[in-house]
Order: C-alpha cells, then sequence, then structure tokens
C-alpha cells in the first residue's frame, strides 16, 4: 500500500482563497462538494478547525502561475 503524497505548495486560508479568485465563501464552499477546490483542514482543536487551500492550486484556478516569490 502506497503513502499519500504530501505537497509542498504553501497553503492559503478562505478569506485569501476569495481574494485570489474573486468570489464569495459559499462558491468555496460549492467549489469543495463539487471537487475543484481540495480543502486543507487544519485542527488544533475540533472547535478551532481551520479550512486552507493550496496556493498552487488557486492559482491554476484562475490559469495564472504562482507568483516567484512564493514559486
Amino acid at each position: 500500500m502506497s503513502k499519500p503524497q504530501l505537497s509542498t505548495s504553501p497553503l492559503i486560508d478562505r478569506k485569501q482563497a476569495e481574494i485570489i479568485l474573486k468570489t464569495s465563501y459559499s462558491t468555496l464552499r460549492r467549489m469543495e462538494r463539487d471537487g475543484t477546490l481540495t480543502p486543507v483542514k487544519l485542527r488544533p482543536t475540533k472547535q478551532t478547525a481551520k479550512t486552507h487551500y493550496r496556493k498552487d492550486q488557486v492559482y491554476a484556478l484562475i490559469g495564472e502561475p504562482l507568483p516567484k516569490a512564493d514559486a
């Protein structure tokens, strides 16, 4: 059985994704449900779960490469 591949792409939070994609929270949730965007859940505790996205995946959705400083 193979191990899942870990991405080295930086993570961005939902608010940053909304700004980059020029979209709303509800659209991000819809994109998660239909598989367009894969959420990364960071859970220090269950009550304070934070959702992030891989930066490379977000930029791929708008058809742009990662900015040079982040590549």
